[in-house]
């Protein structure tokens, strides 16, 4: 069984869960996201670090793994769903809603059973819930065991009324090792097809044949290559994970999404970024204004006081 201790980060206390392969830190106190993954045997860390509060704060998602609640951009922060109008803050250059309720905010977190667990409740009339419009419940269990760590979100609506439900982890790998070298990974994505995005950086609506992501699909995506800010939408019976080979030192990682994760979005926004992030959604940006079916857009409406259940891999091997 993992062990695990608290420790002290920039005034934040952080959770860390050690394996015989994998260590993972988390920080209840911001967003319950996790701020690093080592995978031991080679001393490599995963993902971008940030080395103070400051630089987490400044950007707040292009480090670790934050927990986006509900995930992507919201076209003027508008929509309606389920007879509903929602109107919610517009904290993307003031035109867009982006990444909803849950970031850089305080959890509760336990630890038991080798399982670390952090729950973020926005109760009825609380600040959290008057914005998003339902009190909810989100609790995150992270569980490390050999290479594989498993990240098990159940979501709750406190509500009467049935609420929006979408959910993302913004994963982002660090593409440079300690000493700053690159990290060569080449990716690949099983079959599925693209999102056209518009010049605001929202889809379309309209899916068709990997044009961006056409390298990837044949296995032979080399990181450093790419710069994009595109969505994929895995086939329905293909493996919903995204694969990639590290050179140096030779290790394999998988990401895997299982339903209702059915879509990718991969963020690095210039050739020279030392980072890359690769997130499963399980709704696409702009997703209710959309008009492709929700079994393509990932909308979805969880019924007063039900539960759902989200669970996401990464799993690390020697090659």
């Amino acid at each position: 069984m993992p062990t695990w201790e608290s420790r002290t980060w920039q005034g934040l206390e952080t959770l860390q869960l050690r394996g015989d392969t994998l260590e993972v830190e988390v920080l209840p106190g911001y967003g319950g996201q996790v701020r690093s993954l080592v995978y031991r045997p080679a001393g490599l860390e995963l993902l971008r670090t940030p080395k103070t509060l400051d630089e987490l704060q400044g950007r707040p998602f292009l480090f670790g793994i934050p927990v986006l609640f509900l995930p992507g951009r919201l076209r003027g922060g508008e929509f309606t769903l389920g007879g509903r109008t929602y109107r919610w803050p517009l904290n993307e250059r003031g035109v867009n809603h982006l990444h909803g309720f849950v970031w850089g905010k305080p959890w509760q977190s336990t630890v038991a059973d080798g399982v670390l667990t952090v729950a973020f409740t926005a109760a009825r009339e609380s600040a959290e819930a008057e914005a998003f419009g339902h009190p909810f419940r989100l609790a995150i269990a992270y569980r490390v065991r050999g290479g594989e760590l498993s990240v098990r979100a159940e979501v709750e609506n406190l509500d009467d009324a049935a609420m929006p439900l979408g959910l993302g982890y913004h994963t982002t790998l660090s593409l440079v090792d300690g000493q700053g070298q690159p990290l060569v990974y080449t990716a690949q994505l099983p079959a599925g097809r693209e999102w056209e995005m518009g010049s605001d950086v929202m889809p379309t609506g309209r899916l068709g044949m990997p044009e961006k992501f056409a390298r990837w699909v044949q296995g032979g995506q080399r990181l450093w290559e790419v710069v994009s800010d595109n969505l994929f939408l895995v086939d329905g019976e293909a493996e919903n994970a995204v694969t990639m080979e590290l050179e140096q030192p030779r290790l394999s990682v998988k990401m895997t999404g299982r339903d209702p994760f059915r879509n990718w979005v991969v963020y690095r926004p210039a050739l020279d970024a030392p980072f890359i992030s690769i997130e499963p959604v399980s709704w696409v940006h702009n997703a209710p204004n959309l008009s492709q079916p929700a079994e393509f857009t990932g909308v979805r409406l969880l019924e007063g006081h039900e539960h759902a259940v989200f669970e996401y891999l990464v799993a690390l091997s020697p090659t």
